[in-house]
């Protein structure tokens, strides 16, 4: 064999075996990180898309929270698909080191993880980024505890375990109080973490679980429980309202999650590196489709389909919003923005599609479209409270007169009705939507457009 053609041949040789592993990632998915996403809902929306496609499949149990898929047959080169559910951190470390191919997180990537995943995309960007449904952190009691509400407060010094009678938080209980917490790898941990704690750890004495539904059932046995879990496992246990400051108690109820109103909310995310792959772009089509969304829904979370109610007004209201409002519903989404930006966040530019979609579904009905901006008074003076809230509705308007739909009344408020204190106050940065219907009314400025009407939004 001459020498060129040994050389030529080594060197195929070689190229195949460094894209062996390549090749064979192709050919599967592994979806990794929070038990919140995968313990249910990941492989609902994964199994509910092959029946979709006609795919039969294999489903396997691999090790504790890891689930496999063996595809017959194969999905246009895709015959197998992993999900492994050991917590919202470890979506961000398998993504990091090529393991996973699409991350599941219960909260927002953090600013070390965007730097450790630079290299592969812009990951809070939208296309990488995307908000598939809503969910809460509930704080959960057996169904014959009578405790009704706790503040953020009382809360931190309980987990903390600085308060340990059930005296000490209502006169109808007495006896120690027994904590059970999730894990630290959890999102539902770095959720309440983030929002609850403060800087302070959680007491040792806690009881911990990698899995939601075990942690509720353990709190339903136990009489002298306090716990925290996923709103979608409170089933036989009793979620207690929460209030933080001196903000009404708030329930976790769908609106204020819709809204992200209630304290504990917070986002579920997948976070995708390569998003232009056509299999996976389908999937993900897939999950934020009416059908995705039924099994969000299905699997007890609150999926993203907008819906308008009459909204109770809080008391500290300033009487020019009460006027505003009058005969109005609030359609169930806010925009919210980082400090001091007008800039509107991967699930907002999304959430500009599904206002618009809702407006064009029932324009025979519709008379107005209000859209409210609010700034939080951490971020800036007073004086210039005012401006960045109008700005932020201006912002939001302008999206979505691009889609097509003109609001009809555009006004900030400044910091006026928070929903949060200081510890989160980045709920305030927001900004409502509202509309209002009159039968009698002869003006009816979105008669005129139809779903499919008006630009796309981006």
């Amino acid at each position: 064999m001459t020498s060129p053609l040994r050389n030529t041949l080594y060197a195929t040789t070689l190229l195949l075996w460094l894209l062996t592993p390549l090749l064979t990632m192709a050919a599967t998915w592994q979806i990794s990180g929070s038990n919140t996403l995968g313990a249910r809902l990941v492989p609902a929306l994964i199994e509910s898309w092959l029946q979709q496609q006609g795919i039969a499949f294999e489903r396997s149990t691999v090790a504790e929270n890891e689930v496999a898929y063996q595809l017959a047959p194969a999905l246009s080169g895709l015959d197998s698909i992993r999900v492994h559910a050991h917590g919202s951190s470890t979506a961000f470390a398998d993504l990091a080191s090529g393991v996973a191919q699409i991350g599941m997180s219960s909260r927002r990537i953090r600013d070390a993880e965007v730097d450790m995943l630079a290299a592969l995309a812009p990951m809070q960007d939208p296309q990488h980024e995307i908000v598939i449904g809503l969910d809460g952190v509930a704080v959960i009691v057996p169904p014959d505890n009578t405790l009704q509400t706790l503040s953020m407060a009382q809360l931190r010094r309980a987990f903390a375990g600085s308060l340990r009678d059930w005296r000490e938080l209502t006169r109808e209980r007495s006896g120690a109080i027994r904590l059970y917490a999730r894990d630290s790898k959890s999102g539902t941990f770095g959720v309440f973490d983030d929002l609850v704690m403060g800087g302070l750890d959680i007491a040792a004495t806690a009881q911990r679980f990698e899995s939601n539904e075990l942690l509720a059932e353990s709190v339903r046995s136990d009489a002298s429980a306090l716990g925290f879990t996923s709103v979608a496992a409170v089933d036989a246990v009793r979620a207690i309202t929460i209030s933080a400051s001196a903000n009404r108690p708030i329930a976790p109820q769908p609106l204020m999650l819709m809204t992200e109103d209630y304290p504990l909310s917070r986002r579920l995310y997948l976070y995708v590196p390569q998003p232009d792959d056509a299999l996976l772009q389908q999937w993900l089509e897939y999950v934020l489709s009416p059908a995705g969304q039924q099994v969000v829904s299905a699997s007890g979370f609150t999926n993203l389909e907008l819906f308008a109610v009459a909204a109770e007004l809080p008391a500290q209201a300033p009487d020019s919003y009460r006027k505003l409002l009058t005969g109005a519903r609030r359609v169930a989404v806010n925009f919210r923005f980082d400090e001091k930006q007008v800039r509107l966040d991967s699930k907002a530019r999304r959430d500009v599609a599904r206002v618009a979609d809702y407006v064009r579904q029932h324009a025979d009905a519709l008379t107005d479209l209000l859209v409210l901006g609010f700034s939080d008074a951490l971020e800036v003076a007073e004086v210039h409270s005012i401006m960045l809230s109008n700005d932020r509705a201006d912002a939001v308007a302008a999206e979505l007169l691009r889609a097509g739909i003109p609001a009809t009344s555009v006004r900030g408020f400044g910091s006026a009705i928070p929903v949060a204190d200081a510890a989160d106050s980045n709920r305030n940065r927001r900004v409502e939507i509202w509309v209002r219907s009159d039968p009698n009314a002869t003006r009816r400025p979105y008669r005129s457009l139809s779903r499919t009407s008006g630009a796309k939004s981006n």
